[in-house]
């Protein structure tokens, strides 16, 4: 029998396509990692290696 993956978890999603188009000119990479991070619980290596339209779309995602 095979395995079903766990559902997607903000961390591990794809970017937001249209978020990608989006990103703010006062975009604040470090500020939104900072949050994401500890106000959110997200790995510090998943945010690392992602670029910011990705930080971005998440940001959007837990603050709507």
């Amino acid at each position: 029998m095979t395995a079903v993956p766990p559902p997607a978890t903000h961390q591990d999603r794809f970017g937001d396509a249209e978020a990608a188009h989006n990103v703010p000119e006062s975009f604040d990479r470090e500020f939104w990692s900072h949050y994401l991070r500890d106000l959110c619980g997200f790995d510090p290596t998943v945010l690392d290696d992602h670029d910011d339209a990705w930080i971005w779309a998440r940001a959007r995602e837990v603050t709507e």
